[in-house]
């Protein structure tokens, strides 16, 4: 009896075990997953998606720690996606390290932020919704069914599950799509970007995004779609959203993508300047000159020129490789005869080292952190192809041995000599400080911002950086750092004993 049982439920689990999808054709492949959502029609009938998620962010490039734990921003996010007509309408309430609420607004090749009742120009939004509308679920195996470079990858085994990889390419972005041959449905797609208009990612080139998707639920009208997409940037977690409720083809408010004429001719005049496009320095920042041969060029950014007897050295390679060649460029003019000895760069943010590439082409030494060897090799191995600079277009140079700096470096000799200290703090863990002894000045990374408020931000900063200062026995007068300009050290103290009342 036991083995008339045993038999009959195996035959049991041989019924109801699923059929794997073995199939090695891209196209039925692909055509098989959109059956799975629903079917063709059911996608092409998509007009609008509304959607209320809640979801969080990482900070990947601010955090104190390049592979984490990260700062994290919170939010709650309505969204109205115009899947037919390409606009979307994204209204966002968000706290964590960064608080504020908003509404983006991007529709006919115009982005603009809402604030209460104030229009901003926002075009580093148009590219990324362009992606995402192509290569969210709703749309993205329908591309792949249009592109004629569609073709198999082989099968690969992801979250324990073995799926087949198609690719294509969609407006010169690889793209590739993860199939689960159990169920046909899409998992993950993975699309190789650049994005040139981003403060923070257009210092990777062209990266990596992974949207893997979960949470699939079989909506109204017999369309499964995902409410889960968890998103990866260079195979770092970026962020989580979860939609909590959905509706397909409801109809918006008439204005809901209405931005006002004034506005939109205001958008059209802006210039669309990406940031690796920024002139050098800001006009309202004119340089200042700490002592003879020692300018800082204020921006955003700050670098700093300090020519010393046997050449020049520069402090910080911020931005872009672009920027790095104004910076070269005005090297040039200031001193068209000295030699570039090096180039220091203290922080491992990325748009503090995102002007390094152009340094390692032209074989000028480079002295980084010894903690932030890593970030720093994984920027000079980054795929420029998109948007090649001299480093993409000269790849040997990548071979470029780096100066590590783990504990007190000496540069030059003189009224401008250079010594180098790694700060070893808690926020400072990643940076290092530069003090110049003959001038009490020390320079502090990103530990001494002064803003307009005339209040410094972070005390913690400052405590950490007079605590490494007292460490190594420096008598210092003035500082500056990557976004300060000079002022009195003593207005530092001054501001600590402030926050310690």
């Amino acid at each position: 009896m036991y083995r008339y049982l045993a038999i009959l439920l195996f035959l049991v689990l041989v019924q109801y075990t699923p059929a794997q999808n073995n199939s090695t054709d891209a196209t039925q492949l692909v055509n098989d997953s959109v059956n799975a959502m629903g079917g063709a029609d059911k996608l092409n009938a998509i007009r609008t998606i509304h959607t209320k998620s809640v979801g969080h962010t990482n900070l990947l490039e601010q955090s104190e720690r390049p592979d984490g734990p990260w700062y994290v921003v919170y939010q709650k996010t309505e969204e109205w996606r115009d899947v037919e007509h390409g606009n979307i309408r994204r209204t966002y309430e968000q706290t964590g390290v960064q608080e504020g609420n908003g509404t983006d607004i991007i529709a006919n090749g115009v982005s603009v932020s809402l604030n209460g009742t104030n229009f901003v120009p926002n075009p580093a939004n148009i590219q990324p919704t362009k992606e995402l509308l192509a290569t969210a679920p709703e749309r993205v195996l329908l591309n792949a069914l249009a592109a004629s470079d569609l073709k198999f990858e082989g099968t690969e085994t992801i979250q324990s599950v073995p799926h087949a990889v198609v690719s294509f390419t969609w407006k010169n972005s690889p793209v590739k799509l993860y199939l689960n041959r159990n169920t046909n449905l899409l998992t993950m797609t993975d699309v190789v970007k650049a994005r040139p208009t981003e403060l923070f990612w257009s210092v990777w080139g062209d990266f990596s995004e992974k949207n893997y998707y979960s949470y699939w639920n079989l909506q109204k009208g017999g369309l499964r779609y995902p409410q889960q997409v968890d998103t990866f940037y260079n195979g770092q977690p970026l962020s989580t959203n979860t939609i909590l409720n959905i509706e397909f083809n409801a109809e918006p408010a008439k204005d809901a993508f209405q931005i006002p004429d004034d506005v939109v001719a205001k958008y059209a005049s802006a210039p669309k300047r990406s940031f690796a496009e920024m002139p050098l320095g800001r006009p309202d920042r004119p340089p200042v000159d700490i002592a003879p041969g020692f300018t800082v060029i204020r921006g955003n950014w700050n670098v700093t020129l300090v020519k010393q007897a046997d050449g020049l050295v520069i402090i910080e390679a911020p931005i872009s490789s672009n920027y790095s060649v104004k910076v070269l460029d005005e090297v040039k003019k200031r001193y068209p005869d000295e030699k570039i000895k090096c180039v220091i760069s203290t922080s491992d943010s990325f748009p503090h080292f995102g002007g390094l590439r152009e340094y390692v082409a032209r074989g000028i030494p480079v002295y980084i952190l010894d903690l932030n060897k890593p970030i720093v090799d994984r920027l000079i191995a980054s795929n420029y192809k998109t948007s090649p600079d001299d480093l993409e277009k000269n790849p040997e140079q990548k071979k470029t041995k780096l100066n590590i700096v783990s504990g007190k470096t000496v540069i030059g000799k003189g009224t401008n000599q250079l010594e180098l200290y790694p700060i070893r703090s808690e926020t400072g863990e990643r940076m290092i400080m530069i003090y110049a002894p003959q001038l009490k000045v020390l320079y502090g990374s990103d530990l001494v911002q002064l803003q307009s408020s005339g209040i410094f931000f972070m005390p913690e900063y400052l405590s950490e950086l007079k605590n490494a200062a007292d460490r190594e026995k420096l008598e210092v007068e003035r500082v500056f750092a990557i976004h300060g300009s000079p002022t009195e050290w003593k207005k530092v103290l001054d501001a600590l004993n402030d926050s310690e009342k």
